[in-house]
């Protein structure tokens, strides 16, 4: 896999739940990690996000934390999750997901999130109002200005034009489809 990928939910690569241990190792049921998942995707269970670091065969992988200083904390079994993809080479030093939905990563936390932008909600007006125009990988930061304006920040870094079933459209909080 690249090295920011082109999915915000992997399809088919959501079924069965797993059972997180505060050492990272993950064990699923139902699942299927070896053929479902890559080393380098991400997981996202009981508002956790994890990076995984090794898959053993088809119900057990290794996970670290998807930012920074963080821990990987338990999760119980039997617990729903999501496996995603987002860009590999950005440093997570903030473990929130500041309430969004499974794409969303928080760089630094507050306001500062990444997220995929696909075809339908780059031609959205709403969107393309507050620099979300543009389809791939954008980072994302709205702040209040000295007036109390609400202002948005965006930079693109990288374009690509993805359909929201292409991309698995996970995220619709920030980047919402109409």
């Amino acid at each position: 896999m690249s090295l920011w990928g082109d999915k915000e939910l992997i399809a088919g690569a959501n079924s069965g739940t797993i059972q997180v241990f505060a050492n990272g190792l993950v064990t699923g049921t139902s699942s299927d990690f070896a053929n479902d998942m890559e080393v380098g995707n991400f997981i996202r269970a009981d508002n956790q996000l994890l990076v995984i670091t090794s898959i053993t065969d088809a119900t057990t992988a290794q996970v670290s934390p998807g930012y920074l200083g963080g821990t990987v904390s338990a999760v119980s079994s039997g617990t729903s999750y999501a496996v995603l993809q987002a860009p590999k080479s950005l440093a997570y030093t903030d473990g929130t997901l500041d309430g969004e939905s499974d794409a969303v990563l928080a760089l630094t936390g507050g306001d500062d999130d990444v997220v995929f932008v696909d075809t339908t909600e780059a031609a959205s007006a709403n969107n393309g109002a507050r620099g979300l125009g543009t389809g791939g990988w954008t980072r994302y930061q709205t702040y209040q200005d000295a007036d109390g304006n609400t202002r948005y920040k965006t930079e693109v870094l990288v374009a690509m034009r993805r359909t929201a079933a292409q991309a698995g459209d996970a995220e619709d909080i920030i980047t919402a489809d109409s």
